[in-house]
């Protein structure tokens, strides 16, 4: 007659991982190749073929916002500073400050707005399913803010709605940028991130009035194509 024999309880171990995966028929991620990152920078110069409406938030209009939202007493409005308002506009790079106004070499652009027009430009891809916005936004990242060169500057007076005003905000002809960025290159190459920043520089452009937009705002400024890549 045979002598029963027991078998040692499980313990969670390596083993026990590899019999439920068995019988499951579920492949054991641990042998699975994960790519390493290959990490590259491109420089790309951007050339403006629209004007460049630039309008950033002032610091007063910020704690104007914050003391509508936490409840303080409004303050009485003190008129309009057009020279101000159209400085207060511009993005300065830190550190130029005191600088000669509407110079070049004084004034940058945000590099975020880079990276929402080649985003647009993904978006334009509807026949190409291989490449969808979610995960394009971790192909392609501009590391700093571009400094603004330019030919000519127009301080423009407009008229905004809700509540109806003047708006006072500078206007850049004849501009471009170097555009200093990081690519994985497993993921996208160089030439299709050419291609995704001229299309949403085209289509989309950056700034106020740019087609890309929301509801009435869009126009025909802030385009631009690549020029030059490094």
């Amino acid at each position: 007659m045979g002598v029963a024999t027991k078998k040692p309880a499980s313990n969670g171990t390596v083993e026990q991982a590899e019999d439920a995966a068995s019988i499951l028929d579920v492949p054991d991620i641990r042998t699975l190749e994960i790519p390493q990152l290959d990490l590259r920078e491109i420089t790309l110069t951007l050339k403006g073929i629209s004007p460049l409406i630039v309008h950033r938030w002032s610091e007063k209009a910020i704690k104007e916002l914050e003391g509508s939202q936490t409840g303080k007493a409004k303050e009485q409005k003190a008129p309009k500073n057009p020279e101000q308002e159209w400085k207060d506009a511009c993005y300065v790079i830190p550190g130029r400050e005191d600088d000669e106004d509407w110079q070049p070499g004084k004034y940058c652009l945000p590099a975020s707005a880079f990276k929402h027009a080649f985003l647009y430009g993904v978006g334009q891809l509807d026949d190409v399913k291989g490449m969808p916005k979610t995960k394009a936004t971790g192909y392609f990242f501009p590391t700093r803010d571009p400094v603004l060169m330019f030919e000519s500057v127009e301080l423009r007076r407009d008229i905004g709605r809700n509540p109806t005003q003047m708006i006072y905000r500078p206007q850049f002809n004849n501009w471009s940028v170097e555009l200093e960025a990081t690519f994985n290159a497993r993921s996208i190459t160089v030439e299709q991130i050419c291609s995704l920043v001229d299309m949403g520089g085209f289509a989309g452009g950056i700034g106020e009035w740019r087609p890309s937009a929301p509801k009435n705002k869009s126009g025909s400024y802030g385009r631009f194509r690549v020029t030059e890549v490094r």
